[in-house]
């Protein structure tokens, strides 16, 4: 559950770079992204989850 429970505040963090007004800085949104982006590989190789489970994790 910890894996997820990172995956979810780094993802939200990407969420917050992305909507909030002011000052964005693209190469920060671009290594929130991409951590999401390896933590979900992370998930899936390691039987963790599937992209089934991760889709239904995004969208709750």
């Amino acid at each position: 559950m910890g894996l997820f429970c990172t995956l979810a505040l780094v993802a939200v963090a990407a969420e917050v770079e992305r909507r909030c007004p002011g000052k964005s800085d693209p190469g920060f949104r671009r290594a929130l992204e991409e951590a999401a982006r390896l933590m979900e590989d992370h998930v899936i190789a390691s039987g963790a989850g599937d992209a089934a489970g991760l889709a239904r994790f995004r969208r709750d």
